[in-house]
Protein backbone atom coordinates (compact mmCIF):
# COMPACT_ATOMS: atom_id res chain seq x y z
CA UNK A 1 0.00 0.00 0.00
CA UNK A 2 1.38 3.27 -0.65
CA UNK A 3 1.92 5.94 2.08
CA UNK A 4 0.69 9.28 1.93
CA UNK A 5 4.38 10.70 1.52
CA UNK A 6 4.79 8.45 -1.28
CA UNK A 7 1.73 9.30 -2.79
CA UNK A 8 2.50 12.94 -2.66
CA UNK A 9 6.04 12.73 -4.27
CA UNK A 10 5.11 10.52 -6.77
CA UNK A 11 2.56 13.17 -7.91
CA UNK A 12 5.26 15.82 -7.45
CA UNK A 13 7.60 13.84 -9.84
CA UNK A 14 5.12 12.92 -12.04
CA UNK A 15 3.52 17.12 -12.42
CA UNK A 16 7.63 17.52 -12.82
CA UNK A 17 8.32 14.94 -15.51
CA UNK A 18 5.21 16.37 -17.60
CA UNK A 19 6.27 20.20 -17.48
CA UNK A 20 9.51 19.02 -18.41
CA UNK A 21 8.02 16.84 -21.46
CA UNK A 22 5.86 19.77 -22.18
CA UNK A 23 8.83 21.96 -22.55
CA UNK A 24 10.65 20.00 -24.17
CA UNK A 25 7.95 19.35 -26.59
CA UNK A 26 6.76 23.35 -27.16
CA UNK A 27 10.80 23.47 -27.88
CA UNK A 28 10.96 21.02 -30.37
CA UNK A 29 7.71 21.94 -32.32
CA UNK A 30 9.02 25.87 -32.16
CA UNK A 31 12.76 24.75 -33.99
CA UNK A 32 11.05 22.41 -36.17
CA UNK A 33 8.26 25.35 -37.57
CA UNK A 34 11.21 27.97 -37.51
CA UNK A 35 13.64 25.48 -39.27
CA UNK A 36 11.11 24.85 -42.03
CA UNK A 37 10.07 28.19 -42.66
CA UNK A 38 13.52 29.44 -42.96
CA UNK A 39 15.10 26.69 -44.91
CA UNK A 40 14.27 26.98 -48.70
CA UNK A 41 12.91 24.26 -50.24
CA UNK A 42 14.06 25.73 -53.91
CA UNK A 43 17.28 24.88 -55.46
CA UNK A 44 19.63 27.88 -56.78
CA UNK A 45 19.31 26.70 -60.09
CA UNK A 46 15.35 26.28 -60.12
CA UNK A 47 15.31 29.76 -58.48
CA UNK A 48 17.39 31.28 -60.71
CA UNK A 49 15.01 30.10 -63.48
CA UNK A 50 11.92 31.00 -61.60
CA UNK A 51 13.35 34.78 -62.01
CA UNK A 52 10.48 37.02 -63.73
CA UNK A 53 11.21 38.57 -67.40
CA UNK A 54 11.64 41.80 -68.38
CA UNK A 55 7.95 43.19 -69.95
CA UNK A 56 10.01 45.56 -71.96
CA UNK A 57 10.38 44.42 -75.88
CA UNK A 58 13.42 45.65 -77.80
CA UNK A 59 12.43 47.34 -81.07
CA UNK A 60 15.83 45.96 -82.73
CA UNK A 61 14.96 41.96 -82.00
CA UNK A 62 11.26 42.58 -83.63
CA UNK A 63 12.61 44.32 -86.62
CA UNK A 64 15.39 41.47 -87.38
CA UNK A 65 12.21 38.96 -86.54
CA UNK A 66 10.41 41.13 -89.30
CA UNK A 67 13.32 40.74 -91.38
CA UNK A 68 13.87 37.37 -91.66
CA UNK A 69 13.52 36.07 -95.12
CA UNK A 70 10.26 33.66 -95.45
CA UNK A 71 11.12 29.90 -96.47
CA UNK A 72 9.26 28.40 -99.27
CA UNK A 73 6.60 26.31 -99.22
CA UNK A 74 7.26 22.64 -99.38
CA UNK A 75 4.76 20.13 -101.27
CA UNK A 76 4.62 17.45 -98.74
CA UNK A 77 3.18 14.81 -101.36
CA UNK A 78 6.58 14.24 -102.89
CA UNK A 79 7.82 13.32 -99.35
CA UNK A 80 4.51 11.80 -97.75
CA UNK A 81 3.90 7.95 -98.20
CA UNK A 82 2.62 6.46 -101.45
CA UNK A 83 -1.54 7.28 -101.26
CA UNK A 84 -3.92 3.98 -100.58
CA UNK A 85 -5.96 4.70 -104.03
CA UNK A 86 -2.27 4.06 -105.56
CA UNK A 87 -1.31 0.63 -103.15
CA UNK A 88 -4.93 -0.72 -103.77
CA UNK A 89 -4.47 -0.56 -107.90
CA UNK A 90 -1.24 -1.52 -107.66
CA UNK A 91 -2.54 -5.45 -105.59
CA UNK A 92 -5.31 -5.63 -107.83
CA UNK A 93 -3.24 -5.48 -110.96
CA UNK A 94 -0.74 -8.17 -109.61
CA UNK A 95 -3.83 -10.06 -108.16
CA UNK A 96 -5.56 -10.00 -112.18
CA UNK A 97 -1.91 -11.22 -113.55
CA UNK A 98 -1.64 -14.06 -111.09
Amino acid sequence: MITKIYAQRLKKDLMRLAIFSLITVVIWLGLATHRSLTKSQIKPDVQKQLEPLTASLELDTLEQVKSRPETPPIDWILFGPTPLATISAEQNDQSETD
